[in-house]
């Protein structure tokens, strides 16, 4: 089975240095990661978590 993965800048905006969520681990600086849709949808329904997509060029 092939996952798509979609890349994203995500961030926290907890008080504490980490804050672990679909299985990653996240800062409270922003950073790329590649994450599935099922990942994804976790993320997105958690509002401590900050994200947008990032754009990759065509091929």
């Amino acid at each position: 089975m092939d996952k798509r993965l979609i890349l994203m800048m995500i961030r926290h905006n907890t008080p504490y240095r980490t804050y672990r969520r679909a299985g990653m681990c996240f800062y409270q600086d922003s950073a790329p990661y590649e994450v599935t849709e099922e990942q994804l949808e976790i993320l997105r329904n958690d509002p401590r978590i900050v994200m947008h997509e990032v754009q990759t060029p065509k091929k």
